[in-house]
């Protein structure tokens, strides 16, 4: 998966099951198509849209939703409560930070960190 694939997934798969918790639509669409000159501006665009919507979900959610449960579909697993659908997008997005990291330093960059 080229690396700003990997970036869209992420934005675009939190996003989605967020959304999917309080009911409300995805908050950005996803060009069909992106020109390479601007692939690196649109994947920060959508990693900052995606990432203010998750956190500012984080707020909203009500014991109700974090008990019921969604249907996901994941192997083995078809059905899981809101909470664990939140802790499963941290640990993805986690894990696929993870593997941007190892094609950055198999290309020669150094990742830099801000907490």
């Amino acid at each position: 998966m080229p690396y700003t694939a990997l970036m869209i997934h992420i934005a675009v798969s939190q996003a989605f099951r967020f959304a999917e918790i309080v009911g409300k639509p995805m908050p950005f669409e996803v060009p069909k198509r992106i020109d390479v000159t601007r692939a690196k501006e649109i994947c920060k665009q959508l990693l900052a849209q995606s990432f203010d919507f998750c956190i500012g979900l984080l707020a909203e959610f009500t014991a109700e939703q974090m008990d019921k449960l969604y249907d996901v579909g994941w192997f083995e697993r078809p059905k899981i409560t809101g909470r664990e659908l939140v802790l499963g997008m941290f640990t993805r997005t986690a894990h696929h930070r993870g593997q941007a990291e190892v094609y950055l330093r198999a290309n020669g960059i150094r990742p830099a960190y801000r907490f």
